[in-house]
């Protein structure tokens, strides 16, 4: 988000952060259109869905690169289930487990890939993304979530949290 001034007490801009599409958004919209290939007894209009979601990087992952998050199906479902919590916020009893993370959750799908030997070619991939961006975005999301889930931070229908104060907006 630095390329772009935001609004005073932005906490979160949602999904397309104000229109700058970060690498974190990049990343969960191709592990949202993995899963949904996966799940759908691979079906071409959600792996040209994937495809299109892959194309967003540079350098864009290939066949090889999403074997490795098909490989690890499991885990890729259970970042996602946390990360589907996270992002249906709009009641805070909806998260199974409050202390979730979307950083967190991005560390452990990464250690699972890396104790998998057919995962190499994923891990060489992600290794190009701007991983430390990648993660400071994810404990931003992080952040906005705890604060709206606190009461000290207000959600609008796009998915943009913004600080009811200052003090809010500075942790």
């Amino acid at each position: 988000m630095s390329a772009i001034e935001t609004p005073q007490g932005l906490l979160w801009g949602g999904f397309s952060q104000f229109g700058n599409h970060t690498p974190l958004n990049h990343l969960l919209d191709l592990m949202l259109r993995s899963r949904d290939y996966l799940g759908s007894g691979h079906d071409t209009a959600a792996f040209e869905a994937m495809m299109a979601a892959a194309r967003a990087f540079t350098p864009a992952p290939g066949v090889s690169e999403l074997a490795g998050l098909a490989r690890r199906e499991t885990a890729l479902r259970e970042f996602l289930t946390g990360y589907d919590s996270v992002v249906d916020f709009l009641s805070c009893e909806v998260l199974k487990d409050p202390l979730w993370s979307v950083e967190g959750g991005l560390i452990q799908f990464r250690r699972v890939l890396q104790s998998d030997a057919g995962s190499e070619a994923t891990l060489e991939w992600l290794d190009t993304l701007p991983w430390s961006e990648i993660l400071s975005d994810a404990r931003r999301m992080d952040h906005a979530v705890q604060e709206f889930c606190a009461g000290r931070a207000l959600l609008d229908e796009s998915g943009v949290i913004f600080a009811k104060d200052t003090d809010c907006a500075r942790a």
